[in-house]
């Protein structure tokens, strides 16, 4: 039973038990302000329900946006590959030697660098050797991809 029926049941009794008229019609006056509040309610619960809906498309186009710009293991490209899998050498080169050794450009190499990083491969080393250059290490995700892809025996 919905609150107005119950409030128009309430009414009903209260006329059939002689109840004086102004208790009837102060018992009309609430069940009124109770009416206009619940209506007010459901219109404020349907505006909160489509709100909620559309936040919850928004939720699915950035996690597909998020998804769509995280690389995905064995989706690097052969740039970053190449580089990931020199610098997975027991002494690994500094990023100026892989760059030499890879025949491409220090920018080209600093950039497969930025995306093995953010894809947390690889890090900066700890190991600062003078005149060596920017230095970096696998990261147990870039020894993990190295390993699972064969790029080193």
């Amino acid at each position: 039973m919905s609150p107005q029926e119950i409030a128009k049941e309430a009414i009903r009794l209260a006329t059939t038990h002689g109840l004086s008229k102004d208790v009837i019609d102060l018992l009309k006056e609430k069940i009124a302000l109770l009416t206009e509040k619940i209506a007010a309610l459901e219109q404020e619960k349907s505006v909160l329900q489509g709100e909620n809906a559309n936040l919850a498309k928004k939720v699915v186009n950035l996690e597909k946006e998020l998804d769509r710009l995280r690389p995905k293991q064995g989706r690097l490209k052969e740039g970053p590959k190449k580089l990931l899998q020199i610098l997975s050498h027991p002494i690994g080169p500094s990023l100026e030697q892989a760059a030499r050794e890879l025949g491409m450009t220090k920018v080209v190499a600093e950039h497969h660098a930025d995306a093995l990083v953010f894809a947390e491969m690889i890090r900066l080393s700890n190991v600062l050797i003078p005149g060596q250059g920017t230095m970096y290490a696998l990261t147990p995700k870039g020894r993990a991809y190295v390993v699972e892809n064969k790029l080193v025996e």
